[in-house]
Order: structure tokens, then sequence, then C-alpha cells
């Protein structure tokens, strides 16, 4: 055997390599992209971000682990329990609890979410104590999403607590009051925007004092997430929610200090399916968190940042690829750093989710952690040329729109001038567009349909999401002028006495003050394929048939081959079937509904005209489409009776609600 020439003690990585020189690495790519320049690579982003083939170190200002980031590298397990029994409930998170999951969570019923439909099926205090029969506090922690009810949302665990004679103290997690999100989910507030940052500021005082492991100021960034903004949107609506929520117990309550009031928040990020992007973002999070912390005079807390998948891109189509979704999603949040993770089932779209979901959910993160061991790295994104770049560009971005929210006066104003809901808006007509028009692909809804797929299920109605709350009406006489202490106090002894949550939360309403603005809408990408798929079934099944369409192929197979492809996946998209049939002169049309003439492009235009006009004469109620690009010939073919054209780019859903509209599927067009 030959012998190493250089033992292993004497190897310099330095001196026996060859720098990376930029100018050979994009002399490289070139030659592989034969002669085209590098630049054909660049890509823009959502953000307005152009995304480079390659990176280099003189790319970043910042160095290796220049970011911060978590401290230890792991992060909690949290999922959602899709339970409204309150002993239903209970048994599926002891269960949960013993499988891996660190983090419970909880829902309240508040103005954004009717404790009837989602959540835990908490009302009363007894319903509780029900949820969490058997669960020692003092070991799991919490994550309750209380929006702008944490004050009753407190005082009910003060009750709980009291009951059975726990130490308060010992509470760990998470009760999170949120103002500014419940604003912008619902559109609304109950209370003056004196009384809401006041009792904000005198909840910071309180918990500070009294609940030194919980956390109760929440700024829930992934409402603007699965309303379609942007990560530099995303990012900036999270910091100036933050600095809103600084500003405003600095104005109310000089005593706190800026650590103080960092120190109790909780961030959460929904992680979508840009898998670069989403790292960029949440280190850019942090990046920018400690700017602002720091500026404002705070000795540098680390941001706290929970992490869920995001639902925008979910589809009730082919369902199991939410789990590939899910999967990239949860390792983009772990590999920057998030201190605890939700994972949505892959069945959550239908409303409709089986312990086989919520499994594989669980299962996913586990999976990260036992098998892939990446609560053993400390920030393994750092030293990545792209990724430090990236987030550079991004918190650099963010920064800018940050200062625009604050010459508004800040996050609150913002939302009253509908800032955020108008860029927004323009991020989801751009979103909808590349969509719908095959730019964006969403396997499964506008690319590459199973024909095996039972859709029986679309026909109900999935989950909707609602704005409204429980009823809100009350006697209880909690005086608003009493100190947050004894507030409290008076709060929790209702829910002692029996008093449901509803009842308690809306003391804290004041009647004609009530707030309001343009709520965000939680969107899916996928809703309006659905519904094309919906009426594509509805309608088969009223006529006891598949609905197919007639492939008319002009030529031989190799003019016809590739067009007739393109045709038939255009139409799986609405679940239409197709059927090929070669056309001859002496060829006459079968019944249908739905005909596509598929050839060369460059066809005898006469040919195409002629057949078009024998088919509408033939068949005049038939929808007659041709693939491919009409060029200058659009008009007469339009007059000779085709009635769409399918290439690369079209509105994939205009064109197909138009057919079904036609053929009497659809009474009105698909939203």
């Amino acid at each position: 055997m030959k012998k190493r020439s250089q033992s292993r003690s004497d190897l310099d990585l330095r001196q026996d390599f060859a720098a990376a020189d930029p100018l050979a690495w994009q002399e490289a790519a070139e030659r592989l992209l034969k002669g085209a320049a590098i630049d054909t690579l660049v890509t823009e982003t959502y953000e307005g971000i152009r995304r480079q083939p390659i990176y280099h170190r003189q790319d970043t200002t910042t160095g290796v682990c220049a970011f911060p980031t978590n401290s230890d590298g792991t992060w909690q397990i949290c999922q959602d329990l899709p339970f409204t029994e309150p002993a239903e409930f209970n048994r599926a998170a002891r269960d949960a609890l013993s499988r891996g999951q660190d983090v419970l969570l909880l829902r309240l019923p508040t103005q954004q979410t009717s404790g009837s439909q989602l959540g835990s099926g908490i009302t009363t205090l007894r319903n509780l104590e029900t949820c969490l029969d058997k669960i020692d506090l003092t070991k799991t922690p919490l994550l309750v999403q209380a929006g702008a009810q944490a004050l009753p949302a407190l005082a009910l665990f003060t009750a709980y607590c009291q009951k059975r004679g726990m130490n308060q103290p010992a509470l760990q997690g998470a009760i999170l009051l949120d103002p500014l999100a419940e604003l912008a989910a619902t559109g609304r507030w109950c209370a003056s925007p004196e009384t809401t940052f006041r009792d904000l500021s005198a909840l910071a005082v309180w918990s500070h004092k009294n609940l030194p492991a919980l956390r109760t100021l929440g700024v829930d960034a992934s409402l603007y997430h699965n309303a379609g903004a942007t990560a530099v949107q995303e990012l900036a609506f999270a910091v100036a929610t933050g600095t809103e929520y600084l500003r405003q117990a600095a104005r109310f309550e000089p005593a706190l200090t800026v650590d103080d009031v960092a120190g109790l928040m909780l961030f959460s990020f929904a992680s979508g399916p840009d898998f670069f992007m989403q790292i960029a973002k949440l280190r850019a999070a942090r990046l920018l968190w400690d700017r602002i912390v720091s500026v404002c005079g705070g000795s540098g807390k680390k941001m706290k940042l929970h992490a869920c998948t995001a639902t925008w891109n979910k589809s009730t189509l082919d369902p199991h690829v939410n789990i590939l979704r899910a999967t990239t999603e949860a390792l983009a949040a772990v590999l920057a750093g998030c201190d605890s993770l939700q994972v949505g089932p892959f069945e959550a779209p239908t409303g409709s989710i089986s312990p086989l979901a919520q499994r594989l959910a669980r299962n996913t993160q586990i999976i990260l952690k036992e098998e892939v061991h990446l609560d053993r790295v400390i920030d393994p994104s750092a030293g990545s040329w792209y990724l430090d770049a990236l987030t550079e560009e991004l918190a650099r971005v963010a920064w800018q729109l940050f200062q625009q929210i604050e010459q508004e006066g800040g996050m609150f104003q913002a939302l009253r001038a509908g800032l955020p809901q108008n860029l927004v808006r323009e991020s989801v007509q751009e979103r909808v567009r590349r969509v719908n028009n095959g730019t964006d692909t969403l396997i499964g809804t506008n690319k590459n349909i199973r024909w095996d797929e039972d859709l029986t299920g679309l026909l109900a109605s999935a989950r909707s999401q609602t704005n409204g709350g429980t009823a809100r009406q009350s006697n209880l006489p909690v005086d608003q002028g009493l100190p947050f202490n004894e507030r409290i106090k008076a709060l929790a002894g209702a829910f002692l006495n029996g008093q449901p949550f509803a009842a308690v939360a809306c003391t804290l309403d004041e009647t004609g003050t009530e707030v309001q603005i343009e709520a965000l809408q939680p969107w899916r990408a996928s809703q309006r394929f659905e519904n094309l798929r919906k009426a594509t079934t509805a309608y088969e099944t009223k006529r006891g048939k598949p609905l197919s369409a007639i492939l008319l192929c002009l030529g031989v197979a190799r003019d016809y081959k590739v067009p007739a492809a393109r045709a038939a996946d255009f139409l799986r998209v609405a679940g239409i079937r197709t059927v090929q049939q070669e056309v001859r002169p002496s060829s006459a049309f079968p019944d249908a509904p739905i005909f596509v003439m598929c050839g060369k492009n460059n066809d005898s235009p006469e040919t195409v005209l002629t057949l078009a006009t024998a088919l509408k004469k033939q068949q005049p109620s038939a929808v007659l489409l041709l693939a491919g690009q009409p060029g200058e010939r659009a008009e007469s073919l339009r007059k000779a009776g085709i009635d769409h054209f399918i290439f690369e780019g079209i509105n994939v859903p205009d064109v197909l609600t138009d057919v079904l509209i036609r053929i009497g599927a659809l009474d009105d067009p698909v939203a």
C-alpha cells in the first residue's frame, strides 16, 4: 500500500490549497452556462432583493457568529391540540407531553377566536381545571396567545392557582397580551387606546414583580405573514410593534427599564416556503431587535423567538404535500435559532385533524432533534456567505420600512392610517398573480395534479376563519379605576364564583371608545384552485359521470405531443380529464362540452380556422380552446369560435373559471 505523502499533522489547508478566487468561480460558472453571462441567474424576491447565484466573503460585512442567536442551540416543541371538549383536550395534552412535547399551547375565547370553534374549550375556571388535570404547571411551560384579553387570562390562571394552592410565581412560559395583533386581526378594540396601553404598562409592572418566569407581552408577526406579507414587511411590523410597546410602557410606567419590558416579550414569526429567506428573516429579527433595544438604552436583552409553520401555502388538495412544506419550514426555523416551534398538522386546512396528522407534526420536530441532532449545534447557519449577506440585506430594507412606520407615529398610528394593510394588499396581489400564472408552484394544486385523490371531502366547507367572538354581556361590578393588582383579584374572584370567560372579559370594555380599522384577512394561495375542483366534483356528481375534454390532435405525434400534454396539465388543475383524438379530414367530432386543438404553432391558419368553424357549427355550446399562443391570429381565431388560448403565463384560474361557467358547472365566477 502506498504511504501518505503527508501526515495529518503536517497538512496546512492554507498552504496546500489555493484561495478561492471570485473571478475564477464566475468563469467556471459561465463555462457551464455555455457563454451566457452569470447575471442571467440573478433573481428578484418578493422583497425586492436581488439574489445572486454566487456569494463570496466580500459580500458580507459581518464575521462568523456575528449574528445574535438563541443561547444553547435547542428549542422547545410546542404543538396545537385541536380539541374543544376539555376532557378530550386533557387526554391529548397528557399524551403529547409524554411523547416529546415541551410546551402546552392553550387557546382562550377572545375577539379573534371563538371558544366554540377553536382552541381548548376553556370558557370557565372549571373547564381550565379539566384541561389541566394531572398536568404540573411548575414543570410544563404554557403558551397562551390572549390577544387583547391577557388581563382576564391572567386572572383566570390566578384563580386556578388559588383554587389549587399553587405558587403563582412558579408559572412558566407565556400568557401574552398583544393588543396590536388583536387590532390588526379583528379590526377593532373595545377600549380606548389610552386604556389599552395603560393596562399594558400596568401588566408589565405587575408581571415583572409577580411572575418572574412568565412572559406577558406578545408580538405576533405571523398574522401578517399569513395575510400575505413579505419577509421585509413581517420584520418591520414586528419590531415596530415591539417598539410601540416599549414606548407606551415608558410613557405610563417610567420606573420600568427597557430591559424590564423587553424581557417580558415573546416574538412570534411564521416560517414560510422560501427556505433561505426564512432563515435570514429570523436571524435579521434578532439583529434588528438588538439594535432597537440598544438604541433605547437597554443592555441587549435577547429576543425570545417562537416560530410556527405558515398557513397561507397549505392546501386541501393532495394534503400530504403539506408534510413536506411544513418539514422544510420547521428546518428553516430551527437553523435560524428559534426558541420554540409549532408545526401545523398537514390536515389543518381541511378543519378535520386526525391523530396521525398530529403525531406527524410533533414527530417532525423530534426527528430534527433526536436524529438530525440540530439541538446540539449553536447557530448552524453561521459562516454561510449567502445567508450572512441575505440577512444583512433583509435587515437593511426592513429597517427602512420600520423608519417609515415610525414617521407615521408608530405601529398603532400606522395601522390606523392603513399603511400595513396597503403594503400587505400589494404583496398579496403579486403572490396571487404568480400563483395563478404558474410562476410560483403549489404541487398538487396548480402543478402535478393527482388523479387518484378522493375529493369527496372538498364538497364540505373547510374550516372558516372568523373574526366573531363569544357573546359579550356582563353585569359584573369591576371598577376600572382600581389598581391593577386589585383588578386582577376582582376578576379572579369572578372566575372563582363560576363566571364564564366572555362575561369577565367584557367588564374591560368601554362603551363609546371603540377603535376600528381595516382588518387583515388571512388567505391561502390554493383556495381558488380548490373551489374549481369543488365545482368540477359537484358537476360530475350531478351528471353521474366524469367531466372530460377532447384533445383534437393535429398532424403527426411529434407535432401535437407536447401541446397536448400541456393542455392536459392545464385542464387537470380544475379536475377535468382529457381524451386524445387525432383529427383527419373526414373525422367527425364526438359530443363533448370542451375541445382543445393541439398542434404545431405554425400549422396552417386555414386548417385551424376551418376546423374551428366546423366544430362550432356542429356544437355551438361547446367550449373550444387552442393550445399555444395565437400571435397576430388572435382576432381571426376568436371570430372562428376559439374561446381561449392555453400558453405559459396565462391566468389559469380565470380561464378555467370561464370554461366551467360556459358549460354550466359554475353559476358565478370563483372568488
